[in-house]
This record gives structure tokens, sequence and C-alpha cells, in this order.
């Protein structure tokens, strides 16, 4: 019926936007994970979280859910590069990055020098999300 064209038209609308916003996270997030990329070259990698985006190339992948315990047997030092997707702490997996390794996170808004203290890692770079949240990419220098 004629009565219900606004409705749906304004759920279309609502679902446009949706997508646009989800499409807009995608490429915005993509294009963090390969900037990390970028600083590593090649090399066993290790993905924890949602594949969201795609994995870059040119790294072997070792891809686990951050809660999964399997994530303590891991060697020290075994990853070049780390993307953690979700807001994680750095410390439990800050310990798998080579020295000179990147890991790239998204945690919180409070606390970011805190949560690095003691990890060894120096921020490289840092951006704010429009959920409220940062994407960090840090440089494993020492603990």
């Amino acid at each position: 019926p004629a009565a219900l064209v606004p409705l749906t038209d304004a759920r279309e609308r609502v679902r446009a936007l949706v997508r646009e916003r989800q499409d807009a996270r995608r490429t915005s997030l993509g294009a963090w994970v390969l900037d990390a990329a970028r600083r590593a070259p090649g090399g066993r990698a290790l993905w924890l979280g949602g594949q969201e985006v795609p994995p870059p190339p040119g790294f072997d992948w070792t891809i686990i859910d951050p809660a999964d315990a399997s994530l303590t047997t891991l060697p020290d030092a075994a990853f070049r590069l780390i993307v953690a997707l979700g807001e994680v702490a750095p410390r439990p997996f800050a310990r798998l990055v080579e020295q000179g390794g990147v890991v790239a996170f998204e945690t919180g808004t409070d606390g970011v020098a805190d949560r690095l203290a003691g990890t060894g890692l120096r921020i490289q770079e840092i951006e704010a999300t429009p959920d409220g949240r940062h994407r960090l990419i840090c440089r494993r220098e020492g603990a």
C-alpha cells in the first residue's frame, strides 16, 4: 500500500547508511593493516581476531582467536608482524614479536601508555577511530 512507501524508503535509507559505514570501516581498517604490513618486510605473521579485511600477502600467516589458549604456547619472538583486531591488551602477545618487528592493534581510549609499559613496544603511528578507540602501530625495541 502507498501508506507504507515512506516507511519502506526510510528503512532502505537506514540500510544503505549502515552498509556505507561498514564499507568505510573496512576501507579504513584495510589501509591501517596494509600500513603495518609495509613496515614489516615479509616473514611469519600472526593474525588475532576476526577477518573483516583479508591478511596482506607476502607473509606466512598464523590465524588465531585472541581468546584461544594456544596463544600462550607460541614461542617468544616468533613473528615479524602481529595484527590484533578488536579491543585487546598488548601485553599477552607483545612477547611474540621479534626485535624490530611490528605490532598493530586496537585499544580503548584510556591508558594507552600504561598498556604499553614494559612490553618493549614503541608507538610508530596512532589514529583515533570513529567509535572512540585507537589503532596503534608499534615496533618492538626491547623489553
